[in-house]
Formats: C-alpha cells, structure tokens, sequence
C-alpha cells in the first residue's frame, strides 16, 4: 500500500484492474456477456463503495477443487468478419433512426466496391467514421473526441472488430444526448448471426455509415482548407516514401498548375483518382500484386467532402505501402489552414503526381 493520502482515482483505477481480471476469467472459462455501463451517481461516499466491493467478493465463486468446474471452448469467441459484419449492420440501422429522428432524409451515394478490401481499409474506413463522429459530438456540444492514427503495421481481425465497438459506443453517447431509447450491439438482446460474410461487406456497411454520417454533417462540414490539410500530409508521406527507397528522384511540379483558375471539387477529385492509380501502381512495382482500388463514386455532383474522402483513401494506401516496405516512422501533420480553394489543393496533387511518375521512372510532365 503506498504510503500517501488516497485519492479517488487511485481507487478507481484499481477497480479498472479488478474489473480487467473478472474479464479475463469469464474469458478463460469461454464466457462472453456485456453490461451496460452504470451511469454516476451523485452522493456517494467509500462506505457505499466498500459495500459494493463486499458484496461482488461474496459472490465471487470459491473455485472449490472439489465442485466441478464448467468450461466452454473460448476459441469460439475469436472475433471474425461475420461478426463486424453483424455489429456495422447494428449500427447502420441504429444510425437510419437517428437520420429520421433528425428529420434528414438526404439520399446517399451509392459506390461499387471492385475488389475484397483488407483488414487495413476497414479499419481506415472506420477511423473516418470516428472523426466525423467527433465533428457530430462537437455541433451537439458533447465536445471534441480523439481519434486515433493509423497504425504502421498489419491490422488483426479483433482490432478491427473493437474499432467498431467504439464507433457503436461513441454514437450511443449522441443517440442519448438526443433522448433517443436505444441500446448498443453489446446489450441488444436480438443481434444478427451472419455466416461467409467477408471485409468486403464490412466495408460496404461502413461507406454507407460514412455517407448517413456526411448528410448528418451536412455540406459544408469537411471544407477546401481541410482537404487541402490532409493532401498535404499526403505530399509529406510521399515525399518520405521516396527518401527510404530512391535516391533520384525528382520533384517538379506541372508549370500548368500555376496558372489553372476556377477550378471545381470535380476536377480535383478528377486528379486524386489518378493519384490513387499511381500509389496503386507503385504498390504493384514494389511486390504488392492483388491491390486495386476499392470503390468508384459515380456522380456529378462532387462536393468538397467527397474530395477529403477520397484523399483519406489515397493516405490508407500509402500506409499499406509503408507497412509493406518496413517504414514505421510518422511525422508532424500539417497544420490548420485558411482560405484555400479547389486550386490550391490541385496544385498540391499536381506535384504529388509527379513525384510518383518519377519514382515510377515515367516521363514527368513539366
């Protein structure tokens, strides 16, 4: 026992611990079974809490060696597609609710998925999905919440599987603060099985969250200053990749990209799809042979979110090609900026297109 005053988190934070080993016990005894989280309550003193600790050690079981002791196959409770798959559909429906609730009946775009996408995509599709949430909790007053990067290396199935947990978790929080009676995937009495799902429906599950998230947000929530934030860092990643695998390279920049005007969000988008070609190619060059891209959105109506989204999937691939080439390092993301538009972001896609033609050892246009 430390010899200093104890505080209320100490005591907290050993509760977390106790908590921790009562899972893994349940786990180890192949048992699953969710609680919903107790809400505070005001008034409390450590007596009430020496009560309920009390009480939870009195009804621990004793483990006696002579009582038979029930095991099931905890193999059984490894996460699979099957059920991502189940818990995205959960919070598809939960989020259609809370659209009708909201009076938005906002038609989304529909996309054609052309390949089974990996454990990577999923996860960056779902941490896309966290950070719109962030901007629905902040134009709710819930506050700003964090959202993680992307890790540099392989992506587990339960990674994924607990990244959604936290989507659902996150969004029950909104669905309360609008005094809507729902419950999450964990307590819901009636889940759905699901068998040979794969990432690709998960991950058709998660663009349609995404875009009930957009019409949530509304068009002006991801704007060119934002895009032009994340196809920066974009030229940074690139940038970094030819510093660890090429030592000559040029970088020039399309002398046309000074002088374009007027440009619109269709053109950029235009651009970063032919971007997202090259990083595809360069992964092909470098030994990745089953890549492709995932999606294609089909509509003239490009608005400056669809560009932030599609430059979120051009920096997932160059993660992939990272985790691939063994580059673990990150670097400072740029920073806020203001008052860009349509063309600053081109030109920023121009140089980095011209960057990969040259590392590709295509001709780079001038």
């Amino acid at each position: 026992v430390p010899r200093r005053v104890i505080t209320p988190g100490d005591v907290y934070d050993a509760m977390g611990v106790v908590l921790a080993e009562l899972e893994r016990i349940q786990y180890r005894l192949g048992l699953e079974r969710y609680f919903p989280k107790a809400d505070p309550v005001e008034g409390k003193t450590p007596d009430d809490v020496i009560y309920n600790t009390e009480l939870a050690k009195r009804l621990l079981p004793d483990f006696s060696l002579e009582k038979n002791l029930y095991q099931y196959d905890r193999l059984s409770l490894a996460k699979n597609t099957n059920h991502i798959f189940s818990l995205t559909e959960h919070i598809l429906k939960q989020l259609q609710l809370y659209r009708r609730h909201k009076g938005i009946q906002v038609q989304v775009k529909e996309a054609q998925l052309e390949y089974e996408p990996k454990s990577q995509h999923v996860y960056s599709k779902m941490l896309e999905a966290l950070e719109k949430i962030s901007r629905l909790r902040v134009m709710q007053g819930l506050g700003k919440s964090a959202v993680s990067r992307h890790p540099l290396r392989e992506i587990s199935t339960q990674e994924v599987f607990d990244l959604a947990l936290l989507i659902d978790d996150s969004l029950i929080k909104i669905y309360k603060h609008a005094e809507i009676d729902v419950s999450s995937w964990s307590t819901d009495p009636v889940t759905g099985d699901h068998s040979n799902k794969t990432f690709k429906d998960v991950y058709h599950n998660l663009w349609h969250i995404n875009k009930l998230l957009d019409t949530l947000l509304g068009v002006g929530s991801f704007t060119p200053d934002e895009s032009f934030q994340k196809v920066s860092d974009i030229a940074k990643e690139v940038d970094f990749i030819i510093q660890k695998i090429s030592t000559n390279t040029r970088n020039s920049v399309k002398a046309e990209a000074e002088t374009l005007i007027n440009l619109k969000a269709r053109d950029v988008f235009k651009k970063s799809i032919q971007v997202l070609e090259l990083i595809l190619e360069a992964q092909r060059r470098a030994g990745m042979f089953d890549v492709n891209y995932n999606t294609v959105l089909e509509s003239n109506s490009i608005r400056s979110i669809d560009v932030y989204n599609q430059a979120r999937v051009i920096e997932a691939e160059l993660n992939e090609l990272k985790v691939f080439l063994g580059i673990s390092q990150t670097f400072e993301k740029t920073k806020a900026v203001k008052n860009k538009d349509s063309n600053d972001i081109y030109k920023v896609l121009v140089g980095v297109e011209n960057k990969l033609h040259a590392l590709l050892h295509k001709e780079v246009q001038q």
